[in-house]
């Protein structure tokens, strides 16, 4: 299999070697996983222990380490992830097995260029609430799911100026670096296993069950779907081993797909380089909470996974969001917006009648910057209008749905701003320009974490001061 990791890429003529930069923490999980599916007596759980090795890079001592749970995010209701005993080389006090965030006090602290050694053993329970980032159990007819993702006790991210406790419960998704993962994992063997990291071996044991060996080098997290009642399609395309996992009756779908992504792959390797996979798991599922999940690697759909846009979108993840991932939760417009930006290059590529409005050269009078913040909201809506199209539009304020209205505004800042931003962009620059910009910046931050300033510093290296300093304006105007 090609190695995606190490490839170099190529644009108008200059290579750009893929560099993995390493965190300031070297970290090492090391989990062995039990899957338990869900009987007359018990619910459905996954336990095991997770055998954490940190090698301290930064130029700090440790006096305490932060490990994000997120089956503990609700004080109201009881935990779905039991934390017992923990073991630790350092030995300290511990807080929080009950909480979302997990504390190990550290004593003595651990010095630059030491290593602490974490064992924290879980059982974590499969839910039904349909929150999508919470490992779900779903069933339909002759069907079962189990969405195998953050049930395991996963460090926060560590920041070049050391821990940000503040920033920690923010979300119940986990932030985290990029780490090595080994795993044992031993499931029912009536059970279809889809699992986002490489299997190195695979054993049939005389209890009914398989232990799969795995194993990955440079990851975000390790997720699983465990299934009854679908069937596995395997694909490769560019050399990564994909895996689409649906029911029977989907396999019109799963053809889709397969076309889909025949042409989406190398659209988006064209555009932005190789993304940082070997393996890709696609699955359908049940009570996941959203049309789709994206987490590394696996991506799972709610029922159909033939899902259009939500497809295009859900793949471009794996460049950002994955690949590159934004080094903090205030940041994620990066990995939403720039996945809005490539699957709108694709729908764009694909049309058999190009648009008016083509980019493929800089538009000759066309004074964008200057004016942007002299728009007010009704000046805004008619040039996206006239540039973009409908999509362009803003959420809707409706009196008596505040709430609703304040989470499509956030939507919208997320999603949709950005993607406008880097549309403008292009349509200023033009095609070539544009697309320098997105390789250098996919290429020099793969495998590591980005903010704003990082991709408007690109666009400078390849513009002027001038264009950059609008580029910021325009995500701020709106």
């Amino acid at each position: 299999m090609v190695n995606k990791r190490i490839l170099k890429n190529s644009i108008c003529g200059v290579f750009l070697s893929t560099l993995l930069l390493g965190t300031e923490l070297k970290i090492n999980y090391n989990l062995d996983v039990y899957f338990h599916p869900r009987t007359d007596q018990t619910s459905g759980f996954i336990e095991g222990v997770n055998h954490v090795r940190i090698v301290n890079n930064s130029h700090t001592e440790l006096k305490e380490l932060y490990f994000h749970n997120a089956g503990n995010h609700d004080p109201k209701h009881a935990p779905l992830s039991e934390i017992s005993s923990i073991r630790c080389s350092h030995g300290g006090k511990v807080s929080g097995q009950d909480s979302l965030v997990l504390i190990i006090g550290l004593f003595p602290p651990v010095q630059a260029g030491e290593t602490v050694i974490v064992d924290i053993p879980f059982k974590t329970y499969f839910t039904s609430s349909g929150n999508p980032s919470l490992p779900t159990y779903g069933s339909r007819k002759d069907t079962v799911t189990y969405n195998a993702i953050h049930y395991y006790p996963v460090l926060e991210y560590f920041y070049s100026d050391g821990w940000h406790p503040d920033e920690y419960g923010k979300t119940i998704k986990p932030h985290s670096n990029f780490a090595k993962y080994e795993m044992d994992l031993t499931v029912p063997t009536d059970f279809l296993v889809g699992i986002s990291s490489s299997i190195s071996t695979q054993i049939e044991l005389e209890t009914g069950h398989t232990k799969y060996k795995i194993k990955d080098n440079h990851t975000l997290s390790s997720s699983a779907v465990f299934i009854k009642g679908m069937q596995k399609y395997p694909l490769n395309i560019s050399g990564i081993q994909i895996e689409i996992i649906a029911q029977k009756s989907q396999e019109k779908h799963v053809k889709n797909i397969q076309a889909r992504l025949e042409k989406l792959i190398p659209f988006y390797e064209k555009q932005f380089g190789n993304a940082l996979m070997d393996k890709l798991v696609i699955s359908s599922g049940y009570s996941i909470g959203s049309r789709a999940i994206t987490t590394s690697n696996y991506i799972i759909f709610q029922d159909k996974i033939d899902d259009g846009h939500v497809f295009d979108h859900e793949l471009a993840h794996q460049w950002f969001g994955f690949s590159i991932q934004a080094d903090a939760y205030a940041e994620n417009w990066l990995n939403e917006s720039f996945a809005e930006y490539a699957s709108w290059l694709f729908e764009r590529s694909q049309k058999v009648k190009p648009d008016p409005f083509t980019f493929t050269k800089p538009i000759p009078d066309l004074n964008i910057w200057p004016e942007i913040k002299a728009m007010d909201m009704e000046d805004w809506t008619q040039f996206l209008l006239d540039v973009i199209g409908e999509k362009s539009l803003p959420p809707i304020y409706r009196p008596g749905k505040q709430t609703n209205w304040e989470n499509a505004a956030n939507i919208y800042s997320k999603y949709i701003v950005g993607s406008h931003a880097l549309q403008m962009l292009q349509a200023s620059e033009g095609d070539s320009v544009m697309q320098i910009i997105m390789m250098d910046y996919s290429m020099l931050f793969k495998g590591k974490t980005a903010n704003t300033e990082d991709f408007i510093n690109i666009i400078k290296k390849h513009t002027d001061d001038k264009i950059a300093d609008n580029f910021r304006l325009a995500l701020t105007t709106n």
